[in-house]
């Protein structure tokens, strides 16, 4: 499905994921555990947000040469948090493209509420900001629960 939203200054179109693409898309976060495990953070049986705060923070601080490439943190986190807003807050994976590019994003399936996790955590690379994914997963529940949103587009 490809759903055009117009909003003032800005145009997109946008695409639901299939459950292929979605399955493609999670093995890029395969590396999670590996990471988890590098970086001393104790696995939790269920993934939460606090763990891929810690572990953003860690390897934002590692100089070591052991340090996980860029593209390796950023599709283990964001992919992973963009997964647990999925099945948290009843959410989808969406291709969208505006005239800056194409990316993924996660919305909710019935409120026109977005998040760009893997854009979330891409930003912050190389700055000392810590807590933001909690933060995020806190914003979301917040629209979610605000009935005035109805009607609103918010990318969070």
């Amino acid at each position: 499905m490809d759903d055009r939203k117009s909003s003032g200054q800005w145009e997109r179109s946008e695409r639901v994921l299939n459950d292929a693409e979605i399955g493609l898309l999670s093995e890029h976060a395969s590396a999670l555990p590996t990471l988890l495990t590098q970086y001393d953070i104790q696995p939790e049986d269920v993934l939460s947000p606090r763990s891929l705060d810690e572990l953003f923070m860690e390897w934002n601080m590692d100089a070591s040469s052991a340090r996980a490439s860029n593209p390796d943190l950023l599709a283990a986190i964001g992919i992973s948090l963009g997964n647990y807003l999925c099945v948290r807050f009843d959410m989808q994976w969406v291709e969208l493209t505006d005239k800056q590019g194409t990316t993924y994003a996660v919305r909710h399936k019935s409120k026109r509420i977005h998040c760009f996790p893997i854009e979330s955590i891409k930003k912050r690379v190389g700055h000392s900001e810590y807590g933001f994914i909690v933060a995020i997963v806190e914003s979301i529940s917040k629209a979610l629960s605000d009935p005035s949103r109805r009607d609103e587009i918010a990318d969070l």
